[in-house]
């Protein structure tokens, strides 16, 4: 059980081990699934995609990227030009595709965050809470093992570019395996956490940070101080979907919540930085 209903601010430990913080920010999931797309596939940036504004690969329009290379450029750089060319190639469209996730989060159990865009750019309609976010986090490593690792990835070569994973607390905070940051001018720093030690495993969220440095502070305390509360085995069933109107199918290819973390009270604004 998670439980998000805290003021901006207030953390608060759930009986399951799942610690969380009620503030706001943007994050991105990507997944491939049912064998439509392969890695090695090579995507083809349109002219939508190479106008998005930073954080960005620098994608021309007309380049070609592979599926791989965009799935580590959402990951660990948040380029919001990767997320729509992503996001063309399962919807057809950057709007047709966030319907789909919209529709995905629903099945998932997120039943307060919608999706307009596939980059988390500005739009009031745009919603999303801590809570679905934990759900995300959830559904991600019940559901695609084999994919999750690439959240644990520090580093990736882009011809001949090194990018480093804005997720500074792989590799310095003992079994963070992921998940994601995030970083809006309106909604500050935020990051989806995944901690394993010796068989306790936490999901944080920290929304709303003031800087880098102080949400990484904030979520190193939060699963601190929670990981002894944290069940030795586990309290809650895996994420299943549930049956839900669809506005259009559901893409079976790749699941992103490209910037599911940034936009709590119809906010989602843009990603400038990690």
């Amino acid at each position: 059980h998670v439980t998000p209903d805290v003021r901006p601010g207030e953390a608060e430990a759930a009986r399951d081990g799942e610690v969380l913080r009620r503030e706001v920010g943007e994050e991105r999931s990507p997944l491939v699934r049912g064998g439509r797309l392969a890695l090695d596939e090579e995507l083809t940036v349109s002219a939508h995609a190479a106008a998005q504004p930073a954080t960005e690969l620098g994608l021309g329009a007309g380049q070609k990227i592979t599926v791989k290379d965009t799935i580590l450029a959402i990951i660990l750089q948040s380029a919001n030009d990767a997320a729509v060319t992503m996001a063309e190639r399962i919807g057809g469209s950057e709007a047709a595709f966030a319907e789909r996730m919209t529709d995905k989060a629903k099945e998932l159990g997120m039943s307060r965050t919608v999706f307009r865009n596939a980059s988390g750019l500005p739009n009031d309609e745009q919603l999303t809470t801590a809570r679905d976010q934990a759900t995300l986090g959830r559904a991600i490593q019940d559901r695609y093992p084999r994919y999750y690792r690439y959240f644990a990835t520090t580093v990736f070569n882009y011809r001949g570019q090194s990018i480093r994973n804005h997720n500074r607390l792989l590799g310095n905070v003992e079994g963070v395996d992921g998940i994601k940051t995030g970083y809006t001018r309106a909604s500050g720093f935020n990051l989806v956490s995944s901690m394993r030690r010796g068989n306790r495993h936490l999901i944080g969220v920290v929304l709303g940070g003031r800087s880098g440095g102080s949400r990484d502070a904030t979520m190193r305390n939060l699963l601190a101080e929670n990981l002894e509360k944290g069940a030795t085995t586990r309290t809650v069933a895996a994420i299943t979907e549930l049956v839900v109107p669809r506005s259009i199918p559901t893409a079976t290819a790749i699941t992103t919540s490209c910037q599911a973390c940034g936009v709590m009270r119809g906010r989602m604004p843009r990603r400038d930085a990690p």
